[in-house]
């Protein structure tokens, strides 16, 4: 059977890297013109494909599979119709197009033209010269002009952007090839043709688990450093300076809320003075501990007051439904900022771990001393300062009085506070209330379940979470989140000292011993 002519040649779609051409007319006038777009090849997914691999750095198939928004088998199949070729040896002809042009047109050294076309330099000079019989050194004496200046023009930095060694890329991989930075170094090195020494880091900034089919992949989204050591941190810092001249402003409750509120205060040259009926998330947590140990309940320092707000002894979930309620980037940027882990900055659900997140508190609070601002425990707010209609400070039960804007950031559970607004006729808009209840599952079974396995989530995955929507008699009703659950098992003492800690599931952990100070 004979063999179908190929109907696109990749140089066809090929999109030029120099910046302007001489061009000598039939009357012999020259004219330095830009490089012209390729004529449309009468196919248009070749033709997108080849200005997509114009403006991608180092294309794989992965990276062209989510750009073009079409299934792999899909883009297999018309790159083979097309161009009878694989999407891999498609990419790699580009790439070394790229090469080729580069070595007849300009003056950039080797290895610069071998990082525009997206190879470490040993990488590309075994590719070049197994494609064209000879080394890309004899190739530039062979077919570069004299007057190579004279006809060419090219942009050094331009081209050297290009050619960075910091780059992103998409990749779907199996949850193994995911488990650590030194197996994605693998499939990097196999994507890019990058050896495994050149990467120096593999940064994640997107991570999601496509468990739709039998076979389960792990998408993401990466910053690979290639013969370069990262030098920025993972997150975006915000600046916050000096505000002890700033204007006050009043702050109601150390909260997430009320947080934030001091930060963004800093940000904006205001000095936030924040009042806390509760004790800090230190001291806080001792009074916690009384409430399961010994039955005593301060009523100004628990699970409601203090430090942290509510959610400061949770595992902390960074995440919300709602697409309303301005930068929620920012907010995990700030957290990362003060000590929280960068993969809450990747994870689709991210939590900040309840042995991490007092300390992230904690940092928040010395940001707000050190930018001049002031922090003020088991000082609770009894009454608005106001005057002409305006609110102007707070007394609180200690009898000092603070001056200033007031943010109340106070929180559902501080029901004095509500009242007293009520009693002195200050409207309160109402918030719609959702009442809870709690299910409880084995997390084998959700595993099972979300992943469509007997054996649930294995060796490599992560432990498997859902979510509920769904309207009965015109309300609606919604799971709000997975919390952990601590199952503590007491064992005989040995020397005070824990014996074993095995986490079961996100929902059980064995504790061997429980010291008697816990």
């Amino acid at each position: 059977m004979k063999e179908e002519k190929a109907k696109v040649s990749v140089e066809q779609i090929y999109r030029s890297r120099l910046t302007e051409k001489c061009v000598t007319y039939d009357d012999g006038w020259m004219h330095w013109e830009a490089p012209r777009e390729p004529e449309p090849t009468g196919y248009p997914e070749m033709d997108a494909l080849g200005k997509l691999l114009a403006t991608t750095p180092v294309p794989s198939v992965q990276a062209v599979t989510v750009a073009m928004g079409m299934p792999a088998s899909i883009l297999r199949a018309f790159v083979q119709g097309y161009t009878g070729m694989t999407v891999t040896k498609l990419i790699v002809r580009y790439r070394l197009l790229v090469g080729e042009e580069l070595l007849r047109c300009t003056d950039l050294d080797l290895t610069s033209i071998a990082r525009c076309a997206g190879y470490q330099r040993e990488v590309f000079s075994r590719k070049f010269s197994a494609y064209y019989g000879q080394s890309p050194s004899d190739y530039r004496y062979f077919k570069r002009p004299n007057r190579f200046r004279e006809l060419y023009r090219w942009d050094n930095q331009k081209l050297k952007k290009i050619g960075t060694m910091i780059r992103e890329l998409q990749l779907r991989v199996l949850p193994q090839d995911a488990v650590s930075e030194q197996t994605l170094k693998q499939v990097v090195s196999q994507e890019t043709g990058v050896s495994v020494g050149e990467i120096n880091a593999v940064r994640i900034l997107k991570r999601s688990i496509d468990a739709r089919q039998r076979t389960i992949f792990v998408n993401l989204k990466v910053q690979v450093f290639i013969e370069e050591d990262p030098t920025t941190p993972a997150y975006q810092s915000v600046t916050y300076g000096d505000v002890s001249s700033g204007k006050p402003v009043v702050i109601v409750g150390a909260g997430p809320g009320g947080l934030f509120a001091a930060l963004r205060a800093i940000e904006l040259g205001l000095r936030p003075i924040v009042v806390e009926r509760g004790k800090n998330v230190r001291e806080r947590k001792k009074d916690i501990a009384r409430i399961s140990r010994e039955h005593l309940v301060n009523p100004e320092s628990n699970y409601s007051f203090g430090e942290g707000g509510a959610g400061a002894y949770s595992d902390g979930k960074l995440y919300t439904r709602s697409k309303k309620r301005g930068s929620v980037e920012k907010i995990l940027n700030v957290f990362c900022q003060h000590g929280a882990s960068p993969s809450i900055l990747s994870d689709a659900h991210p939590h900040i771990g309840t042995d991490k997140l007092p300390r992230v508190i904690e940092n928040m609070r010395e940001q707000i001393l050190r930018s001049g601002g002031e922090v003020h425990f088991e000082t609770r707010m009894d009454r608005l300062i106001i005057r002409d209609n305006e609110v102007i400070g707070i007394e609180t039960q200690t009898g000092e009085t603070f001056m200033g804007p007031v943010i109340l950031a106070t929180g559902h559970s501080a029901r004095d506070v509500y009242y007293y607004l009520y009693n002195a006729q200050i409207p309160i808009e109402a918030k719609g209330i959702a009442v809870g209840v709690r299910l409880e599952h084995p997390q084998q079974l959700i595993d099972q379940i979300q992943y469509h396995r007997k054996e649930g989530r294995g060796k490599y995955l992560p432990a498997a979470e859902y979510s509920f929507v769904t309207q009965v008699q015109g309300r609606g009703v919604y799971s709000f989140c997975m919390c952990p659950v601590v199952l503590l098992y007491r064992q005989p003492a040995v020397h005070g000292r824990l014996l074993s800690m095995e986490c079961l599931h996100p929902t059980v952990v064995r504790i061997g011993l429980i010291p008697e100070w816990l």
